[in-house]
């Protein structure tokens, strides 16, 4: 969020280059705030807060160096421990739960996929030497468990509409 991205419109007579930054938008509604809503102010803050957040995590998964790879973003509000206890309990029944019980399952990983077509991609390591099927619904409806060429299963659900993005998806794999 704190990196630039340049876009380039290339047209018949030439083109046009503007480098931006979430962390510039993030600026510049703070600073005009009196030009903007009271909700997108408070969007725009919590959208900061969020990168900023995240940041460390992301980091750590993808063996980024904050400040060296990526740019840090500035933390709009401060949040004192009790709020972020509040926030975690508000979550937490919505927290993703992996339980591969007594199945050859090693490893589960996933991700979401916040592209045109929001997805859920949930990638499965079976234990060495098992040579087995591996199958896997979300109540009757049977998903499709692609072989990647690392060894993992890919399991995708695909087309999640923006209103459907709270709602909770069971899978049982096989």
């Amino acid at each position: 969020m704190a990196d630039e991205i340049t876009a380039v419109l290339n047209y018949s007579g030439g083109s046009v280059t503007q480098t931006y930054s979430v962390a510039e938008y993030v600026d510049y509604v703070l600073s005009h705030s009196s030009s903007f809503t009271t909700r997108v102010v408070d969007l725009v803050s919590a959208l900061a807060d969020y990168g900023h957040y995240v940041q460390p995590f992301l980091s750590v998964n993808n063996g980024w160096r904050l400040n060296d790879d990526h740019s840090v973003i500035k933390e709009v509000n401060s949040y004192s421990s009790s709020v972020v206890e509040n926030a975690r309990d508000a979550v937490s029944g919505r927290a993703i739960v992996k339980d591969p019980g007594s199945s050859q399952i090693e490893k589960v990983t996933y991700a979401l996929n916040l592209e045109s077509e929001t997805e859920i991609w949930l990638y499965l390591k079976v234990k060495p030497g098992y040579e087995g099927t591996i199958t896997a619904s979300i109540g009757d409806n049977a998903l499709d468990c692609i072989l990647q060429n690392d060894g993992r299963y890919l399991i995708i659900i695909s087309n999640i509409s923006a209103n459907k993005l709270g709602d909770i998806y069971e899978i049982e794999v096989t």
